[in-house]
């Protein structure tokens, strides 16, 4: 396997010149405006859709906008301001349509987005398409129609909007910014939106984040481990992680720095896992910061017996909480009464008797007098 260069000053010195490059306005030495307030943007009226019949195909990189008007922010009318004085609006619609193109070398070198936006009085934004910020708007997807919640206070404050999970958006390359703009009412005495985009360069390795089977647990029997890194990362491969010295045998990555390693179930004793020295793993950044990571251990007990219950479950989830994906799934939630974490490794959950196996629980661990939820 090919070792990673190692990071050092003439590599940021790069980063930061090709930042430059692309037209990031530096703030300090590690923040950036991606898109730096006060430049042009791309906007069109809302008296009819941005684009049909696909109404969200304007939020797209590849829609042309090449017949929208041009002008810098802030999009403004009824307020004493310097932008873009938009006229035609007070009784006649009550939203605006803006976009703006912006260029990345490599998201990966970037960390901690946050769409910063001032609006007088909502907005919904999308960056390549994917719902980034939304202020005094309904939940929904927007319609030429829609209007703001209501009016909101004057004037109008800026306001953070950090942006998650944004590295599975970002492209290298060209993205797209895109705004809907929305006003209380056609009657509206005015309307201001202005806004910027900044990210953080990114200079820190990746770390292991997680494991599971937690790292010192006692466990009847081990086939597989879980490892989320700190961010996301490349050159993983199945024989990178060793077992009492044996490669593991398979890989799975069910996220982008989410990965599941299966093996030979070992003897029981104890346990020593660890990634090879040689491993290939680093960062997906342009730098290529190599991983660093300690070993563990777990101890192997097929006589191990624990106190696991369920304490408590939900089997018609219609007002309660969200899953990860924001649906509102029916749950079960485990207890660990014991003074030592337990993996669930090997544990199942059914509701047919003929069928014990019925759903085989991942290989999570619950802490000492710990809980979790089962999404069912």
């Amino acid at each position: 396997m090919r070792l990673p260069m190692a990071f050092c000053g003439p590599f940021r010195a790069v980063l930061v010149s090709l930042a430059l490059l692309l037209g990031m306005h530096p703030l300090s030495a590690t923040k950036f405006e991606l898109v730096p307030a006060g430049v042009n943007w791309r906007f069109r009226p809302g008296n009819v859709e941005a684009s049909t019949p696909d109404i969200t195909a304007w939020r797209q990189v590849g829609f042309s906008d090449a017949t929208w008007a041009s002008g810098p922010l802030p999009l403004y009318y009824g307020e004493n301001l310097t932008g873009t004085l938009i006229t035609g609006m007070i009784n006649n619609y009550t939203t605006y349509f803006t976009r703006i193109r912006f260029e990345l070398g490599s998201p990966a070198d970037f960390r901690n987005f946050v769409f910063q936006a001032a609006c007088d009085d909502g907005f919904i934004a999308w960056i390549n398409g994917q719902e980034i910020a939304r202020y005094n708007v309904p939940d929904g997807e927007p319609a030429v129609s829609w209007s703001a919640n209501g009016a909101v206070p004057e004037p109008a404050a800026w306001n953070d909007y950090p942006i998650d999970g944004i590295d599975r958006v970002l492209r290298a390359g060209v993205n797209v910014l895109a705004v809907q703009v929305f006003n209380a009412g056609r009657s509206s005495s005015d309307l201001v939106f202005d806004a910027r985009l900044t990210a953080e360069l990114d200079e820190d390795p990746p770390t292991i984040a997680l494991i599971q089977p937690d790292p010192g647990s006692i466990i009847p029997e081990l086939t597989s481990i879980e490892v989320q890194f700190s961010k996301g990362v490349r050159g993983v491969d199945a024989a990178d992680l060793l077992i009492n010295g044996s490669p593991a045998s398979s890989i799975s990555q069910p996220g982008p720095s989410q990965f599941v390693f299966g093996f030979t179930r070992p003897s029981p004793g104890s346990v020593d896992v660890r990634f090879r020295p040689d491993h290939g793993i680093t960062d997906s950044s342009a730098v290529q910061r190599p991983l660093q990571p300690a070993p563990w251990a777990y101890l192997i007990d097929t006589n191990a017996t624990f106190s696991l219950r369920i304490n408590e479950f939900l089997a018609q989830n219609e007002r309660g909480i969200r899953d990860e994906d924001g649906n509102r799934s029916d749950w079960i939630e485990l207890y660990n009464p014991d003074s030592l974490a337990v993996s669930l490794e090997g544990w199942s959950l059914t509701d047919d008797p003929m069928s014990p196996r019925k759903w085989v629980l991942p290989a999570l661990s619950i802490p000492a007098n710990g809980y979790t939820l089962v999404w069912a």
